[in-house]
């Protein structure tokens, strides 16, 4: 159990040696299933020391009506809570640096947190996250962010993505 602040179905995947950073590694609408496992293990694989915290606290689905419901349900103050304390957690482990990835709703939450006064991480990188901030807010933001989107994917426009690009540009 690495903090009291999280669950016992959280995952951590540390790296052979001295961990080069820490990684945060924040979970799609499912769950946190084998692929963000997965993800968590190539990072440690990698030289980092992953945390995925478990948004869902031991609930994963494969059905996408489950899914948004537990999306929309989830607790965006206790996410942000949890994420601060894998942050300050992955810190006390050594990491002087901490970055925070995430995928489609875990690719929000990345964001948010790149957007929150006093961000516990040093860098984001969002996969393919929705929930597009409006130009004011992104301009707070004071750590690298990367965004990837796929070209083709209509769930996201790229009307959105250019207009994010350009606030974090600007930013």
């Amino acid at each position: 159990d690495w903090s009291s602040d999280v669950c016992s179905s959280d995952l951590l995947a540390r790296p052979s040696g001295t961990p080069r950073a820490g990684m945060i590694v924040i979970q799609e609408w499912w769950g946190l299933n084998d692929d963000i496992k997965e993800i968590a293990d190539r990072y440690a694989a990698q030289g980092y020391l992953a945390l995925a915290p478990d948004m869902y606290h031991g609930v994963v689905t494969e059905e996408p009506d489950a899914a948004r419901k537990m999306a929309m349900a989830l607790e965006r103050d206790q996410a942000a809570h949890e994420i601060d304390a894998a942050a300050a957690w992955l810190k006390t482990q050594g990491a002087a640096k901490v970055g925070c990835v995430g995928f489609c709703m875990g690719g929000g939450l990345t964001l948010a947190t790149a957007l929150r006064d006093g961000s516990p991480v040093d860098a984001c990188h969002v996969y393919y996250g929705g929930g597009m901030p409006d130009g004011t807010a992104l301009a707070t933001v004071r750590v690298p962010v990367m965004g990837s989107y796929g070209a083709l994917d209509t769930g996201i426009p790229k009307e959105r993505v250019d207009a994010l690009r350009d606030a974090l540009a600007a930013a």
